[in-house]
């Protein structure tokens, strides 16, 4: 659309300059205009006049229909989903809304400033709704929302799904804390309630004490039990080489004696209480964690397993090789 205006101004100053330039030239009487120019030339000018005229008058068309087809494409959208709304129970509208999203993971940071700006007042703020809109964008559906054609109602319950199938990812219990009380600043949506997956990042670098770097984990736990059980809670633990052992996968040789001591006791508290908890080891280990598992017999077990099969993959890569 953009595009087209471009062109359609082009053609504009193109047509403005031929017409000055044959009116410099022209006598006062009609017949003898553009007679004082090379024979050539005139000629010239007059075919691209015509080719202008012929192509302006695409151009136009073009944008006649394209306004006509993004209002058709609006209504056609809306009218949808309004008849999947009022026809289809919500189990079928979220495997739709499902479609539409997909699974994704998104970073949240610094929520608690941000102003509402999509819906009714109190459904997403604007710092979400960026992030709401680009996964859209990204599953080429952002139209939808840009030419107004997801109803209220629906739009509320898209919004609803992409809560619950994202995983929202912290590095920071200042941001954990604002998002999980978010619906006071701007939600209409309460994410203690529609938010199912979190995971909280933890570095360790090799200057830090490894007990006194998971007391910000520590403090994430009564966050945690905000939210509704059965959410799922993964703990994603990164240490500095300095911290971890030899192996095909070194981030993955964590100091599980510490983790267990100073961890061990909160993660049975979710557990008991019916939240689903993973562990993320460096960049690739992960697994859930089960009460009867909570041993450092079962956790090495896990990451000698993952060594295996670290060490079978670069094997498999140098062969390639």
């Amino acid at each position: 659309m953009n595009r087209a205006k471009r062109e359609l101004q082009a053609l504009q100053r193109e047509k403005a300059e031929i017409a000055n330039e044959l009116c410099a030239e022209r006598g006062t009487n009609v017949a003898t205009w553009g007679s004082k120019l090379p024979p050539g030339r005139y000629r010239q000018l007059q075919a691209r006049l015509e080719h202008i005229a012929e192509y302006h008058g695409m151009v136009e068309d073009n944008i006649v229909n394209h306004i006509f087809y993004e209002q058709y494409e609006s209504l056609l959208h809306q009218t949808l989903l309004q008849q999947m709304h009022a026809k289809l129970p919500r189990e079928l509208r979220d495997i739709v809304y499902f479609y539409i999203l997909g699974e994704q993971q998104v970073a949240v940071t610094k929520t608690s400033s941000a102003i509402i700006s999509i819906g009714n007042p109190g459904i997403l703020d604007a710092a979400m709704s960026a992030l709401f809109c680009d996964r859209l964008a990204s599953r080429d559906y952002r139209h939808l929302i840009k030419a107004g054609a997801i109803p209220q109602a629906a739009k509320l319950e898209l919004v609803e799904s992409w809560c619950a199938l994202s995983t929202f990812r912290f590095a920071s219990l200042d941001d954990l804390g604002n998002f999980l009380t978010h619906h006071g600043r701007g939600w209409g949506l309460d994410p203690r309630v529609h938010v199912k997956k979190v995971e909280f990042y933890n570095y360790v670098s090799s200057k830090d004490d490894v007990t006194d770097s998971l007391n910000e984990v520590k403090r994430s736990f009564g966050w945690f039990h905000t939210m509704k059980p059965r959410a799922e809670i993964t703990l994603s633990l990164h240490f500095a080489d300095s911290h971890c052992g030899a192996g095909a996968d070194r981030t993955a040789v964590v100091p599980v004696a510490i983790l267990l001591r100073e961890l061990q006791a909160e993660i049975l508290r979710l557990l008991y209480k019916g939240y689903k908890v993973n562990m993320k080891f460096g960049y690739v280990l992960k697994f859930a964690v089960q009460a009867d598992e909570l041993t450092e017999e079962c956790w090495n077990e896990k990451i000698r397993a993952h060594q295996e099969v670290s060490r079978g993959q670069k094997a498999c890569a140098v062969e390639t090789l």
